[in-house]
């Protein structure tokens, strides 16, 4: 189908009604198909858009069957832009007097049709970006608007094709999309959603898969670490001296749990010593006061040993004492050591976890990063090809041109010849004519008698 551009791109300004916000700056295409009756009224906007660093173009169509035909007006827009304004839409920028700012004032009976490009998958605002998305949200949503536009960058041979396509939209169908544009997405404003959070597709929760073991990042850290049934505090973990600690007013109400880089061999050893160091002596004074009191005054004198026990103590021998502690030393190792095998195991496996997370979201990140490629590739292409048939088409309609003209210099050039030669042989049997007359003539007088 053949149509013509009324208007392309051309500088412009929305306005909503009611008109209870600032212009809106677009671009304005207006497209007609004369021999089918057909047109379309197009409003450009460049839009940020989440997951790109450009602003992406969305075309609003405003087709003529969607149109309330009695409410189509046209009038002059004085008085309603500033002059920097009006300098941006004339035609000669370099003079905003020389701008014939006009008004088309459209009611449709549902809100436009919009089109964007394939690569776009999800329509979401960009965070922190400009007003353009609810300025998209706004007109997308409207049934009335007014478009401002400087009427001199109509041709002189499109103005009665123009104001045909806003005098009589009864009798016109739709136009449809450009060549190069038919595989853009078709939206309406449902399909925009602006309470949508910025995020990449392959960041949002929704996105992920499920994955067994993983917790919650926001679930707060376990406050104990259970060795054989004991609990043990982390922050008991925690490196200093016991005079550290006791001059310590102040314990941190949500202790972290060690991190995953403890389970290092020498990290572990060191808390452990420290572990060994500030609570063993003090649990064991706690536990056995008497013992060890009895124990160590026992070592101090060969007579102690057979010194009757004093009323209150208690008559535990060094030999129980000593197997005692011995026991609970081999226990207390096995523990710790359960505790570091533990820590390791839970230390790999977060490990394991983060290097899947981190694969999973750097192979998504690649294959949107091949979507967009090969839409964009697409996206030229179709350009590309829409092009080269608009440059067919003129190249055929230029040949066409090019050899009608041939043709007609060549008949011209040929009667115009064709004419001359008539008059040369015209000219050549006239002189003929003269001189066969004058030879007779000759004949006549020699046959004479004197």
């Amino acid at each position: 189908m053949r149509y013509a551009f009324l208007l392309r791109h051309v500088p412009a300004f929305a306005i909503l009604v009611p008109e209870t916000a600032l212009p809106i700056p677009c671009r304005l295409t207006v497209r007609y198909a004369e021999a089918e009756k057909r047109a379309v009224v197009e409003v450009r906007l460049l839009v940020d858009i989440d997951g790109f660093d450009e602003p992406q173009p969305f075309d609003l169509t405003y087709n003529p069957t969607n149109w309330v035909h009695e409410e189509i007006s046209w009038s002059s827009a004085r008085g309603i832009l500033s002059q920097n304004q009006l300098m941006g839409l004339a035609r000669n920028q370099s003079a905003s007097k020389s701008c014939s700012a006009k008004i088309l004032s459209l009611s449709l009976l549902t809100p436009c049709a919009i089109r964007c490009s394939p690569s776009i998958k999800s329509v979401a605002p960009k965070p922190g970006g400009s007003s353009s998305y609810g300025h998209l949200l706004s007109l997308s949503r409207t049934t009335s608007c007014k478009i401002i536009f400087d009427v001199g960058r109509l041709e002189k041979q499109s103005h009665s094709a123009f104001f045909y396509i806003i005098t009589y939209p009864q009798h016109l169908a739709n136009l449809p999309a450009e060549r190069c544009h038919e595989t853009w997405r078709q939206l309406d404003w449902t399909d925009l959603h602006p309470e949508e959070s910025a995020l990449p597709s392959y960041a949002a929760v929704s996105a992920k898969r499920s994955r067994a073991g993983s917790s919650s990042p926001s679930a707060p850290p376990s406050k104990y670490a259970r060795v054989q049934g004991n609990a043990i505090p982390f922050s008991a973990l925690s490196a200093g001296s016991p005079t550290e600690k006791a001059t310590t007013t102040t314990a941190s109400p949500s202790p972290q749990p060690p991190s995953p880089r403890i389970g290092h061999a020498s990290e572990i050893e060191r808390v452990f010593d420290t572990l060994i160091e500030s609570r063993l002596p003090a649990a064991l004074q706690k536990m056995m006061p008497d013992a060890l009191a009895l124990l160590f005054a026992g070592s101090d004198s060969p007579e102690s040993s057979n010194a009757a026990p004093r009323p209150g103590t208690n008559s535990i021998r060094a030999p129980a004492i000593i197997d005692r502690l011995s026991s609970r030393d081999q226990a207390f190792s096995k523990a710790l050591q359960n505790l570091r095998a533990d820590m390791e195991d839970d230390a790999l496996e977060v490990r394991k976890q983060g290097d899947v997370e981190f694969f999973e979201t750097l192979n998504d990140y690649k294959l949107d990063l091949l979507e967009a490629k090969d839409a964009h590739v697409a996206e030229m292409n179709e350009e590309f090809q829409c092009r080269m048939e608009d440059l067919r088409d003129e190249t055929i309609e230029l040949v066409g041109e090019t050899k009608a003209a041939i043709e007609d210099c060549a008949d011209t050039v040929y009667l115009n010849a064709w004419d001359r030669l008539e008059g040369i042989g015209n000219l050549a049997s006239l002189r003929r004519s003269r001189v066969t007359t004058s030879s007779t003539e000759g004949r006549r007088a020699t046959s004479l008698p004197l």
